[in-house]
């Protein structure tokens, strides 16, 4: 739980572009193409590019990527069930996984107080890297 309106974690992490200012490792941000609406009630959906890496201080030099995200936004006061939520999903993978997927769910529990909650896929191409995500 959060001290914070349900905005404002929710303009966090639906807002890729300003990830490179308070995500770690992160080194960019963009949305690619414009957004999608669906209608019945189905997210806002788009494109976007997000960029990782970080010095290893290894023989490996720095590692990094810039993962291909689909993006699914149902924002705050929507009428679609579930209430506020953002799902980030690398559905065509990246160099160290087949699949990624951040789901992010954001409930409030009254005047500048909210509940965050994220669950986490993530499948590997290989189990050599599995080091990286565990770090």
């Amino acid at each position: 739980d959060v001290e914070a309106d349900l905005e404002v974690p929710y303009k966090m992490i639906a807002d890729v572009e300003t990830y490179p200012l308070w995500m770690p490792w992160c080194t960019s941000g963009r949305v690619v193409g414009k957004p999608v609406g669906k209608s019945g009630g189905e997210p806002e959906h788009f494109d976007s590019l997000v960029g990782f890496g970080f010095e290893t201080g290894t023989f490996l030099g720095t590692v990094g990527d810039t993962v291909s995200y689909r993006v699914s936004v149902r924002p705050p006061g929507s009428e679609a069930p579930g209430g506020a939520s953002v799902r980030a999903d690398a559905v065509n993978g990246f160099t160290y996984g087949k699949r990624l997927v951040y789901d992010w769910r954001f409930t409030s529990l009254g005047p500048n107080a909210t509940r965050v909650e994220l669950d986490m896929l993530f499948q590997a191409h290989n189990v050599l890297y599995m080091p990286i995500w565990d770090s």
